[in-house]
């Protein structure tokens, strides 16, 4: 295995657990939820409950321990923040780790928290049948128990996983994407991947359990609307406009990262207060991601980061500011010289650029202003560190896009064009 950084949490959506692990169905957890999503009060104004859900049966499993373990030491010292306010992690594990080696690896309930003389628990809630973490019928199910046994005025999300923003997996168009061409890679489905190998990524959609991944759609289906405050991705590209897009009902305000997460992910031992603290902080916990990577006490490519806060209400005037400009030029915007746009993977064929970028680049003087008053309503927060592991950032908008070009046209155009972000600006 290299060195840690080059094992990278790539995500679009979240993971999630199969409709085997939770016998219970919607209706049998409805009651604090429904209320919540039509508009009403669930609980003390001051409470706030913290769904982690970690799909972990992948390459990240090691790491899913060592942020659990991060997340005790961290929550001793806010002890007093503990009872009303509660972390909950789902884990879906590859495979057993000393702490608990009876349970093996099948998914688990945990609630972090903290006993009566400060010390860190964690109490397992349930134990499920081994499941698909990844299927939106088993996450939407966890949601749902988990907000009504710790019903909270506040609620968050952290979708933990591998990711790769709104791209599917599919062979033909991930072989292209990573080596250049459709048919030139051999990929592997082994638990090792995605790993980089001379650095040359191997990566799907997003929330690994295995073979299988989730697809925005998945997302969609999976989150209830109106329900989250605040969802974290600790999770690869997934500050993707396309994904927060489809997905800005789902929550009021999404952190995220328009590049890869390096694999130690949020440094939870530094946030716990912040997420047991309920209030509009979500510019602190942003804040303390990026200082953690800027200034990592190893070094070298461990310094990089880029995270954003952005507000989903202000997703669809985004939306139609970038309208504006695509539509006034489609062919200066689609033959736009994709080397001189900022980008973000490290793909042979690459296709996260920054949106702030690309924009300024094919707009008219009028148009781009426009845009950058809706782009400043949207992304609240943004920091990056100047070099990423092995490219420079330039600039950085806060938020990324594909673009269309016709080099793209074949192979991975045709998925972009069924996406929500596509109907709203090209159409």
């Amino acid at each position: 295995m290299k060195n840690f950084y080059y094992i990278i949490k790539n995500a679009l959506i979240v993971s999630l657990i199969a409709v085997t692990v939770v016998a219970c169905r919607k209706d049998d957890y409805n009651d604090v939820v429904e209320e919540r999503v039509s508009g009403g009060k669930t609980a003390d104004s001051s409470s706030r409950t913290v769904l982690v859900y970690m799909a972990a049966e992948n390459s990240l499993n090691d790491y899913a321990y060592n942020n659990i373990a991060e997340m005790m030491a961290g929550i001793e010292a806010v002890s007093h923040l503990t009872g009303k306010n509660n972390i909950i992690v789902y884990l879906d594990p590859a495979k057993a780790d000393s702490s608990d080696p009876v349970a093996g690896n099948v998914p688990r309930l945990i609630h972090i928290t903290t006993d009566n003389n400060g010390k860190a628990r964690k109490d397992i809630l349930k134990y499920y049948e081994e499941s698909d973490s990844s299927s939106p019928e088993v996450m939407r199910s966890v949601i749902y128990e988990v907000c009504n046994k710790f019903p909270a005025e506040q609620y968050g999300l952290i979708l933990w996983s591998h990711g790769m923003g709104w791209a599917p997996y599919e062979d033909d168009l991930m072989n292209y994407w990573i080596y250049g061409s459709q048919t030139s890679a051999q990929i592997s489905y082994g638990l090792q991947n995605p790993l980089y190998d001379d650095g040359l990524p191997m990566t799907k959609a997003f929330g690994q359990d295995g073979n299988n991944w989730m697809t925005n759609q998945d997302m969609v289906d999976a989150i209830p609307s109106n329900l989250f405050d605040f969802i974290i991705f600790d999770a690869c590209f997934m500050g993707s406009v396309e994904v927060l897009y489809e997905l800005r009902d789902k929550a009021d305000y999404f952190i995220s990262s328009v590049a890869e997460i390096l694999a130690e992910g949020f440094p939870y031992l530094y946030i716990m207060d912040l997420l047991l603290t309920p209030g509009n902080n979500y510019q602190e916990i942003c804040e303390a991601y990026f200082e953690f990577y800027a200034n990592h006490d190893k070094g070298g490519s461990y310094r990089s980061a880029t995270v954003s806060l952005v507000q989903s209400s202000e997703l669809e005037n985004l939306a139609f500011a970038v309208r504006n400009v695509v539509q006034a030029d489609r062919d200066r915007a689609v033959n736009v010289d994709l080397s001189s746009v900022q980008r973000y993977d490290r793909y042979n064929n690459k296709i996260i650029y920054d949106l702030g970028d690309y924009i300024e680049k094919i707009s008219a003087s009028a148009e781009y202003e426009v845009f950058t008053s809706a782009l400043d309503r949207a992304v609240l927060y943004k920091a990056h560190t100047t070099s990423f592991l092995n490219f420079t950032i330039n600039t950085h908008s806060g938020l990324s896009v594909y673009i269309p070009a016709p080099d793209y046209e074949q192979y991975i155009t045709p998925y972009y064009i069924q996406l929500p972000w596509y109907d709203a600006v090209w159409r």
